[in-house]
């Protein structure tokens, strides 16, 4: 006789809940349309130099 299967346990882990929708939109029809954020936060952010940030950057392939 084979083996019985073994049962799977219910998920311990709570589901995921997203609080904005995907850039492209709902990727199914059958998902529910939300409202949009009204409550966002602004925060400060710094001037990136672009010429050092990819400096340590070694490609593995060519680029020309």
């Amino acid at each position: 006789m084979p083996p019985r299967k073994k049962r799977r346990q219910p998920s311990q882990k709570a589901p995921l809940l997203f609080h904005q929708q995907p850039l492209e939109g709902p990727k199914h029809s059958c998902a529910s349309t939300q409202l949009p954020i009204t409550h966002t936060r602004q925060v400060p952010s710094k001037p990136i130099d672009h010429s050092t940030i990819t400096s340590w950057v070694s490609p593995d392939f060519d680029t020309a």
